[in-house]
């Protein structure tokens, strides 16, 4: 019933789902369906970004003198 609205783009529909979308969503759906998967972080990857936002001083805390011991971070990112 829904996909003609979503042919048109009249209804956008956005999920979340744990099951292979594969498999959980029908087929005419899923061909109209852009699918994106969302991989966990590394721990060095979080601490680059941590890094990041306390050195950005336009969007991050760059303009606060904020002190971050390596041993916090490494607990932040784990």
């Amino acid at each position: 019933m829904l996909l003609p609205d979503v042919e048109e783009g009249v209804i956008i529909l956005i999920g979340a789902t744990t099951q292979n979308p594969f498999f959980a969503i029908n087929s005419p759906l899923l061909s109209r369906s852009q699918i994106f998967t969302f991989e966990p972080h590394t721990r060095e990857q979080v601490k680059t970004m941590v890094r990041r936002a306390l050195a950005d001083r336009e969007r991050g805390l760059g303009k606060f003198a904020v002190n971050l011991h390596d041993d916090a971070l490494d607990f932040l990112a784990r």
